[in-house]
């Protein structure tokens, strides 16, 4: 019997568009961000009769097709999110490093149009008292947008947001299954830079360089395919989402103690930024890793602080580019994971 909170996610790479597979993969869902919803989309004959009294019939309403959305909310741990983390970036390959030791590495070099495509499930306990769960599953599921952000006093967080092109509760609750046994990163792991001379992670090595940034306080980077979810077409189906002019946005909050910020600012200057949490998780070489690197952003607000009576800081606001070599962004994970993607 389910408790009351033993709702569960899962989720699981397709083969093909909208068919669906049986989820594997499981998340250990946010309270009060993870979140799912299926829209209809009815469409409404407009004649009238007399004596309708002004009022649309409900005999000419019918639901043809729909679209379900929502998004799922993830403490960031080091194992057992890759596929997932490949949904949004659309190209990511997994290393081994040597040993027991895997990297993943997610760039935004995206091949062709097409995000990839996902089974989702959710499953939902009832208030009765039986502890009833029902099973919500979509298919031809892809990942729009994606957020990570982390700061102080708190864990690394992800939030997956979703578009989907069907879904039934018809399909088995899958039995969940966890990969994971490390705590989330957190903000007393994280090691920024901004500015200086970045080098960019490779399947096997992670990134290195920049300049320290010792007075970050919180940074959130979101990344956006503006994909077209409304490939609607005869038949009352819709095409797989087609990627558009991407955009991926950091937001920062540093401690004011330099012009550092406001000088990139002004001078519109090319900095890379990166972001690393090292655990004390122990691999076969190394330590479990999760690394966030842009090699060329453009600093666009925020560069300088008000007045004030407290520690002064300033709210950065940044735009990811693409440099002249190289993919305008990258995420790195050092893992036990050797999942293929």
């Amino acid at each position: 019997m389910a408790g009351a909170l033993d709702h569960q996610v899962g989720w699981i790479p397709e083969v093909t568009y909208g068919t669906p597979l049986t989820v594997t993969r499981f998340g250990e869902w946010d309270l009060g961000n993870s979140e799912h919803d299926w829209d209809p989309k009815p469409v409404q004959g407009t004649g009238m009769q007399v004596g309708d009294g002004g009022f649309a019939r409900a005999d000419r309403s019918v639901a043809v097709v729909g679209q379900g959305s929502g998004k799922i909310g993830l403490d960031i741990v080091p194992k057992g999110l890759g596929n997932l983390l490949n949904g949004p970036f659309g190209t990511g390959v997994t290393t081994l490093v040597g040993g027991t030791t895997w990297q993943q590495l997610f760039t935004t070099n995206l091949t062709g149009s097409l995000l990839p495509a996902y089974t989702l499930q959710y499953g939902v306990v009832r208030s009765d008292s039986g502890g009833t769960v029902d099973a919500y599953t979509y298919s031809g599921v892809t990942f729009p947008k994606l957020t990570l952000s982390c700061e102080t006093g708190d864990v690394l967080k992800g939030e997956w947001e979703w578009d989907a092109r069907s879904q039934t509760k018809v399909t088995a609750l899958a039995t969940a299954a966890y990969t994971n046994t490390f705590t989330p990163f957190h903000f007393g792991q994280a090691a920024a830079t901004f500015g200086g001379a970045l080098v960019v992670p490779t399947t096997t090595v992670m990134g290195s360089g920049g300049t320290a940034a010792t007075n970050i306080k919180s940074f959130s980077l979101e990344l956006d395919n503006q994909a077209d979810t409304d490939r609607w077409v005869f038949g009352g189906t819709r095409n797989q989402p087609r990627v558009a002019k991407r955009v991926a946005t950091i937001t920062m909050e540093a401690e004011y103690d330099a012009a550092t910020y406001d000088d990139a600012m002004v001078g519109h200057t090319t900095v890379g930024v990166s972001l690393t949490f090292t655990t004390t998780d122990a691999l076969s070489t190394g330590f479990t890793q999760f690394q966030i690197m842009a090699p060329a952003c453009k600093v666009t607000a925020g560069g300088r602080p008000s007045p004030t009576d407290e520690t002064p800081t300033t709210e950065l606001e940044l735009e990811v580019k693409k440099p002249s070599s190289g993919a305008a962004l990258y995420v790195a994970v050092r893992t036990s994971d050797a999942t293929n993607l």
